[in-house]
């Protein structure tokens, strides 16, 4: 079971949010889902049941979803215990998919990834329903959005770009090959906007222009064999899955901006990644309670780092404001 926290002055004043990484673990054997606190470094939860899975991810409302091989179904998944709620895409719906990486879109469809199948599923977000294929690429793998409401869709040695709505192509955003890329998988994008790619057969993650598809330069500090998923965390951190690396397999963090290495989280084959972070959440259950508003007025107190909620190096009011707006839409 993940932890709770009850907040005093020392574990308010010790950070904001209750930041979790999720982690997805292609065995069957051993652990599919870990979860690491961020702030603590230590595990939180370890479960395995036996099925293979492969991508993870959140809505927009924060719930996890987690895709089985080969063929699905797209779990929900509890946060808190790891077990497997109801389907939200039952097993084999569009045939046979491997799912290595899902994407919620704002229109309310859902698309897979479907790996050496060559195509891109498409979902109604609600029902599940098969609506057919929305993109054929070679190995079709890491899918996200770029910041003009884009696909982005790794194929092997490229990146291609689809309308979100029609599915049509749009072009190659980076021709084959460029950089040295051999083994697309992953694909997020960083503060800029520009594209970052984690290739497997490497290890590297390369950095590409958004819009020219330049090869810019390589985003981490050193590659780690068997790259495979990625995440970023309130625009400072990268985090890459791999199962080999200087340190093992398991999860590296880097700073985003200079690819300096940060931290280790070792969990064996892991496939993709995926943040949950609700910033007021203070005392760590998912909810917007009392407890966090006193752990946000400790913090302004002791003119701690995170009280600074707004960001603008300085605390005010205005903090408080930033605060109050976000703990009205809740956790």
């Amino acid at each position: 079971m993940i932890r709770v926290f009850t907040v005093g002055i020392a574990a308010a004043i010790s950070h904001a949010g209750c930041p979790r990484l999720y982690v997805s673990c292609a065995s069957t054997n051993g652990s599919q889902l870990r979860v690491f606190d961020l702030y603590g470094g230590q595990e939180d939860l370890n479960r395995a049941d036996g099925w293979l899975p492969a991508g993870i991810g959140f809505t927009d409302d924060d719930r996890l979803y987690q895709w089985q091989q080969n063929g699905g179904p797209l779990w929900a998944i509890d946060k808190q215990t790891g077990v497997r709620l109801d389907p939200l895409i039952n097993q084999n719906a569009g045939g046979s998919c491997q799912g290595r990486d899902f994407l919620f879109l704002p229109n309310g469809t859902t698309l897979v990834g479907c790996g050496s199948s060559g195509t891109v599923k498409q979902f109604d977000s609600d029902t599940g329903a098969y609506l057919g294929n929305f993109a054929n690429c070679d190995v079709c793998r890491g899918l996200c959005l770029d910041r003009d409401g884009f696909v982005l869709s790794s194929s092997q040695t490229s990146i291609q770009r689809w309308n979100a709505d029609t599915g049509q192509l749009e072009g190659i955003v980076v021709a084959p090959g460029t950089g040295g890329l051999e083994d697309a998988y992953d694909i997020v994008l960083d503060n800029n906007g520009d594209i970052l790619v984690s290739d497997v057969t490497t290890g590297r993650i390369l950095r590409f222009d958004a819009e020219t598809g330049t090869h810019l330069n390589d985003a981490t500090e050193f590659a780690m064999t068997g790259a495979r998923g990625m995440a970023t965390w309130r625009d400072s951190d990268l985090f890459v899955s791999a199962w080999h690396g200087p340190l093992g397999g398991g999860v590296y963090r880097f700073d985003l901006e200079s690819g300096e290495f940060k931290d280790f989280y070792q969990a064996s084959a892991a496939m993709f990644v995926a943040i949950t972070d609700c910033r007021i959440d203070y005392d760590c259950d998912e909810r917007a309670t009392f407890f966090d508003i006193s752990g946000m007025l400790l913090l302004y107190q002791a003119q701690a780092e995170w009280a600074d909620f707004n960001e603008d190096g300085s605390w005010n009011f205005f903090d408080i404001a930033a605060f109050l707006d976000e703990y009205l839409l809740g956790c």
